[in-house]
């Protein structure tokens, strides 16, 4: 008890993989599983060849009438999303209301 090891999850066997993870289900430090692994080239040449009907289905849905409104306007985000990119978010900050934070060093606090 109390060892590196008793602190591992207890999880199936997955390749290797789950035992760079600690009790809480986090990565270790040091950790060196190397993450998400690339998709493969042939995979990403297949997905590639569907853009197209994609966009077609989608431009579809949104002349369609008899299609629910949320579908519509969910598909128009999308294409335009894609092609303009996403809107850029303001946020209004009024520095007068950010309480004023001190940082003090272990010296100060003897």
């Amino acid at each position: 008890m109390g060892s590196k090891n008793d602190e591992k999850v207890n999880k199936p066997s997955t390749g290797g993989k789950q035992e760079c993870r600690g009790a809480d289900g986090r990565f270790e430090k040091g950790n060196r599983s190397g993450g998400r692994k690339k998709i493969p080239e042939d995979v990403k040449e297949m997905m590639k060849a569907t853009v197209p009907d994609a966009v077609r289905f989608l431009a579809s849905l949104i002349a369609d009438e008899t299609a629910r409104d949320a579908d519509r306007v969910r598909a128009a985000e999308i294409l335009l999303d894609r092609v303009y990119g996403k809107p850029q978010q303001s946020v209004d900050i009024d520095a007068k209301s950010i309480p004023q934070v001190v940082f003090v060093g272990a010296e100060d606090l003897k």
